[in-house]
């Protein structure tokens, strides 16, 4: 009792040390004591003291061998060095024989017991209290003292931890009532009825009670205050009213609560209370996230262990769990953007395919496709929980272009592993083979007369462009009666119908847009010129005898016989059929078109696969190369699998490095498309791979085709377009934003081809970080262009809410379109194409109802599209770009994790309480896994460790459950 007084007198350093000296001195006694007990029982046998003697000396020692057992490892290797030591359960037996013993100090073993059974193994402990032994010890003493208000208390206790929550709030209700004289007691009780209730989900009355022990008790005002506030955060989550009584107005709102806990602070023996700086901790984070916490009235359910007395009532763990899941919905979890685990699952594979480890990159990519089961290991499943996300079909074309890129790299290393062991084989041999064979790499591309027609209108522009009239239908008819064979005449059509479809396309808006007349009559006059054409390449093509046909079906074609003449027709007939498939699907949507021009597209594929077999197999006689027979095979190379086989079952194949290899060698030969050749080689390297394969597209290469070409047309816009696109890959967003904007400026009459400029300008201020210039593209997209409404809608939405995230202003003279309005219209302007809607119209739709699910919150949904759109890839060579958009994504995902690892927590607190161990132990793992990236919940870790430990400590794994509770 001195040492007891000696703390309770003074709190300095000198006071604790006399304490401690006096604690060591009455252990060693209660010692003394012991002994006389043991050694020498014949001299105590016949006292009339004897029984309280022993009884004492129980007390004693059980009471100092259980508390220092309940003291943490460090500290009871320090006391233990002073001479103190510790057993549990020898101080349990002592306890026990003094509560059996009917002496002086009975009550207070029982008490002793009662308080270590019922209330600190379930505060302190793991739960581990034998309630029913509490119980046996507790009814004597109850029948002694029927309105005794401790041993209410303790029955309160038992009945609260037996989960019997109304019987246990009627003891500490009869508690309060049978006396007044001691009101801190009623403290007690107070705290333990406010347990109750919010065990019970009564967030509102459990409020009630943190007020009292606010407004009465001196204990640790901070905390109360904590309570209070967090109380009152979930009766507003679950839609509890709080009683009138309760409600001060102004001065109990949640953030004046959150905001005053600081001034309450206090110390003792000069060091802060642990949960009042806990509290402290999580009132600056609930003001620095907007007024935001999660779930706090079930995070302290979990840190005062709740949990254990909730195990024995799952009626109230559903609707916490239900709780949980919400909130987890409704925070920035993975819960409905699947998208984003395939897409990482990718990232992976790319990662490891930019390293040179083609086995694991296949291994991820493929794991990523759905739809490959069959070439992935046993031990590796496809992820079929994320199957048909709504980017499914645009990672795919990423993912099959990088396994395209995996299987010409191990073709290439086996090549050049077989040409190894051929030279090996041949040098030991000392045989050399001086033959030569003259195959596809060896044919020469050039046609005479091209050199003039680039020369002519060498600085032209779009602004010089012919402009479409009647008489150019005279035109084509006079080239029909005109029976010459002459070859200009034939590729010249050729040309003339790329101009034609290009003012159909800008027909088709400007009529749709301007005036909503019809484009029935464009489409009827580009329908009918390319039938004029087709009929003049009729009329060159050689037409094969029967007998020729039916040779055909066994052997090849002796294409010898074909004059240049009729073999450039055969290529110009099948540029027109391609044209005229084109007119087909743009002409009507439905089904039947689709079909249609489907047919005519495979018919143009077996022509230039013709085309290509006179090359091939008679390389002297033609000297033009077939050049959309090259791009076709570059294109197709690019879809995906599931379509290939499609293709590929009626007639098609693509091989992507083949046409690519076609391709630049059309581009390097001086013929009349060679400037085209060189447009799909600079789409495909600048664009195509950059927006749907995994950005590796031949920069260099197509700088060095781009350079004559612009050399050549100066003011040419598309030309300038692809200049732009090459600096922006390169990360030179300044030259490029410059390289559009002049673009802009030099031809007007195309206004459609301005909207692409617009979207690339859009994605360098994105890159950029500059989110506000990004919105303003973005808007003119929206108020321009037809192509999506919805999409340009999305984009503008996303960026403004970037933009208000990085602090960024927004001029926006419509004031109505705030980011909820926008979200709110993405509906309305959605579109449907052949019966189907658009991918990306349906991401941006689902989106918007998770901004609104989430009461208007997204994480950084500029930077989101940024990925989506492989933005990163330009920002791979802008390394002073990064640390802003990190440092952004960082200030957004501080508060992500632990709010994340506080849900799984809690969820596998609820799923354990009803027994789901299995989904219990996946939701701990989950919180622990994920804890090592917490940025101010640090205590969420051993938490989930130690829980971990406990969980396998109930299944009877003893060495596991050891490992989690020591890491603990």
């Amino acid at each position: 009792m001195r040492a007891l007084l000696t703390f309770i007198q003074d709190e300095n350093l000198v006071s604790f040390i006399r304490g401690a000296l006096k604690i060591r001195s009455a252990y060693q006694t209660y010692k003394t004591c012991l002994d006389m007990v043991t050694h020498q029982p014949s001299s105590l046998q016949h006292s009339p003291q004897r029984k309280d003697f022993e009884g004492g000396v129980h007390l004693g020692i059980g009471g100092f061998n259980l508390m220092l057992s309940l003291l943490p490892a460090k500290i009871i290797k320090l006391l233990e060095w002073v001479g103190f030591s510790g057993d549990k359960f020898l101080g349990l037996d002592h306890l026990d024989q003094g509560c059996r013993d009917q002496n002086l100090r009975s009550p207070m073993c029982a008490m002793v017991l009662l308080a270590y059974h019922s209330v600190i193994t379930y505060y302190l402990g793991n739960g581990e209290g034998d309630v029913m032994y509490a119980e046996e010890i507790l009814q004597p003493h109850l029948k002694a003292f029927p309105k005794g208000a401790i041993f209410l208390y303790y029955a309160g206790r038992i009945k609260q931890v037996q989960g019997k929550l109304d019987e246990a709030t009627k003891s500490y209700n009869d508690s309060i009532a049978v006396q007044s004289e001691w009101k801190q007691f009623h403290h007690i009780c107070y705290w333990e009825l406010m347990w109750c209730y919010s065990y019970e989900g009564d967030w509102a009355t459990a409020y009630h009670y943190a007020s009292v022990l606010l407004k009465e008790s001196r204990w640790s005002r901070t905390s109360y205050m904590y309570l209070k506030a967090c109380f009152r955060v979930m009766a507003r989550i679950t839609n509890l009213e709080l009683a009138r009584e309760d409600d001060q107005g102004e001065k109990d709102t949640e953030e004046y609560l959150f905001r005053r806990l600081p001034e309450y602070k206090q110390r003792i023996a000069g060091k802060s209370v642990p949960f009042e700086k806990f509290s402290i901790h999580k009132a600056n984070k609930y003001l620095e996230q907007g007024n935001h916490l999660f779930l706090p009235g079930m995070e302290l359910i979990l840190l005062w262990n709740g949990f254990k007395v909730l195990h024995r009532r799952p009626d109230l763990v559903e609707p916490m769990l239900k709780l949980v899941q919400t909130s987890l919905v409704e925070s920035k979890d993975l819960v409905k953007d699947f998208y984003l685990a395939p897409f990482a699952c990718a990232e992976v594979g790319f990662l490891y395919l930019e390293e040179g480890d083609l086995d694991q990159a296949k291994e991820y990519l493929n794991k990523t496709r759905t739809e490959s089961k069959a070439e992935l290991r046993e031990d590796v499943q496809p992820m079929k929980d994320y199957e048909n996300h709504l980017l499914q079909s645009r990672l795919h074309f990423r993912i099959h272009s990088a396994l395209q890129e995996i299987k010409h790299r191990r073709k290439q290393a086996k090549e050049a592993a077989k040409m190894e062991k051929k030279q090996s084989k041949r040098s030991k041999n000392g045989v050399t083979n001086n033959n030569s064979s003259i195959d596809e790499d060896s044919i020469s591309i050039s046609l005479g007369g091209s050199e003039s027609l680039s020369r002519q209108d060498s600085n032209s522009s779009f602004e010089t462009a012919p402009e479409y009239s009647s008489e150019d239908d005279r035109d084509l008819g006079d080239m029909e009666r005109d029976s010459s064979p002459k070859e200009n005449v034939v590729l010249e059509t050729t040309v003339y119908l790329c101009f034609l479809l290009a003012k159909l396309r800008i027909n088709q808006v400007e009529d749709g847009r301007n005036r909503g007349g019809s484009v029935k009559p464009a489409i009827q006059k580009a329908s009918e010129s390319v039938k004029l054409a087709v009929n003049i390449c009729e009329r060159q093509r050689k037409k094969p005898t029967w007998s020729e046909t039916f040779s055909s079906w066994i052997w090849s074609s002796a294409y010898d016989e074909f004059s240049m003449e009729e073999k450039h027709a055969e290529l110009c007939y099948t540029e027109c059929l391609l044209l005229d498939a084109l007119l087909t699907f743009i002409q009507d949507d439905n089904l039947v078109s689709f079909v249609w021009g489907a047919l005519k597209i495979r018919t143009c594929y077996q022509n230039y696969k013709t085309c290509l077999e006179m090359i091939a197999d008679q390389p002297h006689s033609l000297s033009q190369s077939p050049l959309e027979k090259d791009f076709e095979a570059g294109v197709l190379s690019l879809l995906p699998p599931i379509i290939i086989k499609l293709l590929e079952w009626v007639g098609f194949s693509g091989d992507r490095f083949l046409g690519i290899n076609h391709l630049h060698k059309g581009s390097k030969g001086q013929s009349l498309r060679s400037p085209l050749c060189s447009l799909f080689l600079l789409a495909y390297h600048t664009w195509i791979t950059q927006y749907l394969g995994n950005g590796d597209g031949d920069i260099d290469q197509s700088e060095e085709i781009l350079q004559p070409l612009l050399t050549t047309f100066p003011k040419g816009s598309l030309f300038l377009f692809y200049d732009g696109r090459i600096k922006q890959v390169r990360g030179k967003l300044e030259e490029a934003i410059n390289r559009y904007k002049h673009s802009i400026t030099i031809q007007s009459e195309i206004k459609q081809f301005h909207h692409i400029f617009y979207w690339e300008l859009m994605w360098c201020h994105a890159c950029k970080g500059d989110w506000a210039e990004a919105y303003q593209y973005a808007g003119i997209l929206f108020e321009e262009s037809m192509w999506s409404k919805t999409v340009y809608m999305h984009l503008k939405a996303s960026f403004k809410l970037t933009a208000r995230l990085a602090n960024q202003a927004i001029s926006d003279e419509e004031g109505r379109h705030t980011e909820s309005f926008m979200f709110r219209r993405l509906p309305d302007f959605k579109q449907r194409i052949a019966g189907q809607s658009l991918p990306f119209e349906d991401f941006a739709i689902h989106k918007a109802n998770k901004y609104f699910e989430q009461k208007g919150r997204l994480f950084l949904p500029g930077v989101e599209l940024l990925f989506i759109w492989n933005g990163f890839k330009v920002l791979a060579h802008r390394p002073d770009l990064v640390p802003p958009l990190m440092k952004l994504v960082e200030k957004e995902n501080e508060n992500f994790v632990d709010d994340l690892c506080l849900g799984k927590l809690l969820q596998g607190m609820c799923h354990r309480c009803l027994s789901n161990r299995k989904e219990a132990m996946e939701c701990l793992r989950n919180s622990f896994d994920r804890s090592k990236d917490l940025k101010q919940d640090f205590y969420l870790a051993p938490y989930a460790c130690a829980e971990i430990g406990f969980l396998y400590l109930d299944e009877g794994d003893f060495g596991r459950a050891k490992e989690y509770l020591e890491r603990a």
